[in-house]
């Protein structure tokens, strides 16, 4: 494509350029001859395609960039030559220097060819010019002082401007910060007297809280006062009410029978303990081994449930107790204590003392698993009386699961089963220092009595009607502590006529709910009691034992709510325990001694 558009080129400027040597003359002579190669140029172009066009475009501007090119190449070695040239010429003087040498060499010349009229009239003239020079000097220097005094005047009128501009600045910001002084200065005063007020409402509001508290206070200490008096009332009335039930209790009333009674059960029991012939143990560190043999059903602060510990017990709970709940109860026996504390046996042993007030101690003995071995009191002569003890000289490791007949009674229940409600205080002091219903003779551990119901039977008992525990709760009401009036005066009675006796406190509950739950319930709730009993009626807690049942033994045959079944039964057991006072060697300080096997 290129070769074809340079051909055609090519062949127009050779047709073009005949044409000029043929008419070249005539074109030169005629006004037309300087337009007629532009006509051909156009009509050569015209006869071209675009692309064509183009291309001669594009080396149209490849000449001329070429010949720009050149002209610069060119021009700057001309300047670099003109710079050469200068530094090697030598310094000539400057053009006004030369004219006035040269003018100065004229004059000269010229003096010499003057007369001396001519040198006075050119003196005279160069006079006339000097003075004509100086006064225009004059005139100028003049002038640029003028000038220059314009000048210095508007600069200090300026200066002037500026200053006043400046003064004006500083006094509107004078104004303003003493504006905004005033400004802040009427805040200040608007917060310090809002503050002020602030503090005023604060201390009215506290001088009425003041009045209030005092009124309150005044109130209270009146109350206080009125209780007081209430509760003075009420205690010399319940002092009143107790010398009442002191005198209808008749401790002395039947006390001869009582007394033969008791004699003929005492001389069985110890025929019985006569005739056992089994090795003393009593004394060695030997954990008790039936409660391995239970399973450990679940655990809840000082509390463990077993399932039954008498092999007997997963028959059923005729006799025995399906399940068995054991709990730790030195926590009630550091009431009135002036002094309480633990020693660790060999073995994982342990034996924590409460000392009493009048020097007694309240010793009790613990294995490793924490079940009771015995409990005894010690007096200050060293006299010690056993309350119960559950490793007995003739304890045997079998022993717990005891057989014994059921208890067939013959006479008045309601003097077997007894209700505070239904009863008055001499049933319900009979009841509590009664002796068993049927002949007994032997002597029993206190975990036989716990997990033996039939054994329990042998004793009457004391339901606490009473008292009525709401469903799912151990507390004991404020309004039914009185209540308890009856029961505290008859135990009180019974401890004072022979301090060793011991009371069995039973809870139990209904049948709604969990079982296992339910027996710790039940638990708690014969805590609670004994708790009131000790902490109202001034029972020693040592003398009561606690022991929930659940829902094992309900009064009213009743799967619902029943309230008659949410209670608290109490009975006598001295008389079932073992106790063998001679069977405790203390050493000098008071301690109990124990065999080293």
């Amino acid at each position: 494509m290129k070769s074809a558009i340079l051909k055609i080129t090519l062949g127009l400027k050779i047709t073009l350029g005949v044409t000029l040597l043929v008419a070249g003359p005539a074109l030169a002579q005629s006004p037309a001859a300087g337009k007629a190669p532009l006509v051909l140029a156009q009509k050569a172009n015209q006869q071209l395609t675009p692309e064509q066009r183009k291309a001669l475009q594009l080396k149209r501007q490849r000449a001329r960039q070429a010949v720009q090119q050149k002209r610069q190449k060119a021009r700057q070695q001309q300047q670099r030559a003109n710079q050469q040239k200068r530094k090697a010429a030598p310094k000539r003087l400057a053009p006004s220097q030369a004219n006035r040498a040269r003018e100065a060499a004229k004059k000269k010349a010229a003096n010499r060819k003057l007369t001396p009229q001519q040198k006075l009239q050119l003196q005279k003239r160069r006079q006339q010019q000097r003075l004509q020079a100086k006064q225009k000097l004059q005139k100028q220097r003049q002038q640029q002082r003028l000038k220059t005094k314009q000048a210095n005047d508007s600069q200090k009128a300026l200066r002037q401007r500026k200053l006043e501009r400046l003064q004006k600045q500083r006094q509107q910001d004078r104004k303003e910060l003493q504006t905004d002084r005033a400004e802040k200065r009427d805040r200040l005063q608007k917060l310090r007297q809002r503050n002020r007020a602030i503090e005023e409402r604060k201390q009215d509001r506290l001088q009425a809280d003041r009045s209030k508290a005092r009124a309150d206070l005044a109130r209270r200490r009146q109350v206080q006062r009125r209780q007081t008096q209430v509760n003075n009332q009420k205690y010399r009335q319940l002092q009143a009410r107790r010398k009442t039930l002191r005198r209808e209790i008749k401790p002395k009333r039947n006390a001869q029978q009582r007394l033969a009674k008791r004699n003929a059960i005492l001389k069985r029991q110890n025929n019985w303990l006569k005739n056992q012939r089994r090795r003393n143990n009593r004394n060695s560190f030997r954990d008790f081994r039936f409660h391995e043999r239970a399973k450990v059903v679940k655990r809840r602060n000082n509390r463990v449930i077993y399932t039954a510990l008498a092999a007997g017990a997963l028959v059923g709970a005729a006799a025995t107790t399906a399940y068995f709940i054991h709990h730790n109860d030195d926590r009630r026996l550091d009431w009135r204590a002036r002094d309480y504390y633990s020693e660790d046996l060999r073995n994982g042993w342990t034996r924590s003392i409460v000392v009493r007030p009048d020097g007694s101690r309240v010793v009790t003995v613990r294995d490793s698993s924490g079940f009771i071995v015995r409990r005894y009191r010690a007096y200050p002569n060293n006299r010690v009386t056993v309350l119960f003890d559950n490793r007995p000289s003739w304890w045997d490791e079998g022993d717990i699961d005891v057989e014994v007949e059921p208890v067939r009674y013959r006479g008045p229940r309601d003097r077997y089963i007894v209700e505070p409600s239904h009863a008055s205080v001499e049933t319900v002091y009979e009841t509590i220092t009664a002796e068993p219903v049927a002949e007994v003779g032997r002597y029993y551990t206190l975990n036989q009595i716990l997990v033996n119901n039939d054994l329990r039977g042998y004793m009457p008992r004391i339901d606490l009607d009473t008292i009525t525990f709401a469903l799912g709760s151990d507390e004991i009401p404020v309004e039914q502590i009185d209540k308890l009036e009856e029961i505290g005066a008859a135990m009180e009675e019974a401890i004072k006529e022979n301090p060793d006796e011991v009371f069995l406190i039973e809870g139990h509950t209904d049948a709604t709910g969990d079982k296992i739950d339910n027996l710790d319930l039940s638990d708690r709730r014969a805590s609670s009691v004994a708790d009131a009993l000790t902490e109202y009626f001034e029972i020693p807690p040592e003398n009561l034992v606690t022991q929930g049942y659940g829902e094992q033994f309900l009064k009213v045959d009743t799967e619902g709510p029943e309230s008659r079944n949410r209670r608290v039964a109490i009975r006598r057991i001295t008389p079932l325990l073992a106790k063998e006072n001679d069977q405790i060697s203390l050493d000098s300080d008071g301690n109990e001694l124990f065999d080293k096997n």
